[in-house]
């Protein structure tokens, strides 16, 4: 029975951040601003970066123990930073494949041989796995979440236009969907372009080598943010952060 007695006003928790972009971007130097970050690096794109890690996890299980540890345990970090989505998904497919059978009862080697797209909804199960423990490492330990992501071009199909190309998450569609939902803000980063118009009327894009981030969607690019961010800032932390506590602030 509901009790308005039972009532309380809800407090903002830290935000979950979905950041993909194009190659060498400085996506990961970016989540390295973050507050007292720890990686879980699912491939090797720290470089020369000098922060905490976990060891590279070599199965989904890895990943899912990584969390747990963060949940159980003491400590001070603040952020999780896992790097990258679609370098996990494999891992995820692997897992799949492992621990459930095919309906006829025979172990598959690939995630395509359970047919039909019955894979790819077994291994959303498990990405929604991995997405309740991080809300629970979020809401019992108070720290804000970073998924990295690599870039992929994708025909869209929209309803009210022709189809046209767009930049989205490199994972399956049923992932990138599910992935997209749950996070607070879907921030997609790539090199600041104008576009210029010659004297014969060609078109060509130019730039500077600005590294910018894209907050909200267009149809060139898959983006979302809850905090009211401009639709286009500069590739920096703090940049982000600044609108995130002004958020917190009017709540």
């Amino acid at each position: 029975m509901f009790d308005l007695q039972s009532i309380e006003r809800s407090s903002q928790l830290p935000p979950r951040v979905v950041l993909y972009g194009v190659p060498g971007i400085g996506k990961t130097t970016f989540a390295a601003q973050m507050p007292a970050p720890i990686f879980l690096p699912v491939e090797d794109g720290l470089g020369q970066l000098e922060v905490d890690t976990f060891p590279r996890p070599l199965c989904f299980q890895d990943v899912i123990e990584a969390i747990s540890t963060l949940i159980q345990q003491d400590h001070s970090y603040e952020t999780l930073v896992l790097d990258s989505l679609d370098k996990l998904e494999p891992l995820i497919w692997d897992h799949v494949c492992e621990t459930v059978p095919h309906e006829r009862g025979h172990k598959v080697e690939r995630i395509e041989q359970y047919g039909y797209g019955k894979g790819y909804a077994h291994a959303l199960s498990e990405w929604r796995r991995l997405l309740r423990g991080l809300d629970m490492l979020r809401e019992t330990k108070n720290m804000a979440i970073c998924t990295i992501a690599h870039s992929t071009v994708v025909r869209f199909e929209s309803p009210e236009t022709d189809a046209y190309e767009r930049y989205q998450l490199r994972l399956h569609k049923s992932a990138d969907a599910t992935i997209c939902d749950w996070a607070d803000a879907v921030l997609f980063a790539n090199y600041k372009v104008a576009v210029v118009e010659s004297s014969t009327g060609k078109k060509r894009g130019v730039g500077k080598g600005e590294r910018m981030l894209h907050t909200n969607e267009r149809p060139a690019f898959r983006a979302k943010n809850r905090y009211s961010l401009p639709g286009q800032i500069p590739l920096v932390w703090d940049e982000v952060a600044n609108f995130i506590c002004t958020n917190e602030e009017e709540n």
